[in-house]
């Protein structure tokens, strides 16, 4: 019997290294899984986040192409013979096209700074994620706007160059050509929009997973000296485990019993007048 209470009225299996042994793995091994949990969540959102930038990055190069294109339209020289009101529905048309495509390429080229930098280096972790993704989803339409915009003012305003350079019958003949190739690129690229659109698309944000998504940077909540870390919800989420022991106080004087330092008390304190001895232990509880 004295081999099995020992002397701290405990059995051995409850001893104090083995309650700190233990406890201090379940902490490790419950941080490790939720830490595990939200590193593959970020992983699934990155990918959309990936996916966003491949987009971005391909309406600024052919953006930057048809704006180059407008520009040199700009510089060309006309016709003194030519119509005033030609000329400015040619200079009209060409300016707006390498405006749109500007802004295209401008839109493009911030999301693909700043998207990723708040994705990876946001202050509040899965949220900051979601933010990037979901503007960068949203910019992404008005991006394509501006490209599609600029695209059709491109053929106006070559159909027009080529009435301002050449002839009646020439112009006409050119005209034709334009307008069927116009004709074919919006075809086509309406059937692709039609085939490949996804109306109601699956984001990798998981909805049953955002209570783990508010862990505090455990780094800057060592480094801050014990403060507390507050996620973006305003909730206290981390301080420093010396704050977040719970101690259970023994009726006896100036004492705390070692098992009860680490995690929830495995003993209820004693009652009234029972010594600590007899009361039945519970390692269940």
């Amino acid at each position: 019997n004295a081999e099995y209470m020992g002397n701290s009225g405990l059995p051995s299996c409850f001893s104090p290294a083995s309650a700190k042994g233990s406890s201090t793995m379940l902490f490790a091994t419950k941080n490790q899984t939720i830490a595990d949990l939200a590193v593959r969540t970020l992983e699934i959102r990155w990918k959309e986040l990936d996916f966003f930038t491949s987009i971005f990055s391909t309406m600024a190069t052919q953006g930057a192409m048809l704006a180059g294109f407008a520009y040199t339209g700009l510089t060309l020289s006309m016709p003194e013979d030519t119509s005033v009101v030609l000329q400015t529905a040619y200079l009209l048309f060409t300016g707006l096209c390498m405006g749109f495509e500007l802004c295209c390429v401008t839109n493009a080229t911030f999301c693909i700074m700043f998207g990723p930098g708040l994705a990876l280096r946001g202050p509040h972790g899965h949220q900051s994620v979601h933010t990037a993704v979901d503007v960068l989803n949203r910019e992404s339409q008005t991006c394509f706007r501006f490209f599609m915009a600029g695209l059709v003012l491109f053929f106006f305003s070559s159909d027009l160059l080529v009435w301002i350079l050449y002839s009646g019958f020439t112009a006409m003949v050119v005209s034709i050509v334009i307008l069927a190739f116009v004709c074919i690129v919006c075809y086509f690229g309406w059937r692709l929009y039609t085939v490949l659109r996804v109306d109601a698309p699956v984001t990798g944000k998981f909805q049953v997973f955002q209570e783990y998504e508010t862990m505090p940077d455990l780094d800057a909540s060592a480094s801050n000296g014990g403060m507390p870390i507050r996620s973006s919800a305003g909730v206290e989420m981390m301080a420093a485990p010396q704050q977040r022991i719970r101690h259970a106080k023994y009726d006896l004087p100036h004492q705390t019993h070692p098992a009860l330092q680490y995690g929830q008390p495995m003993l209820q304190p004693p009652q009234d007048n029972v010594p600590m001895r007899a009361q039945r232990i519970n390692p269940f509880h």
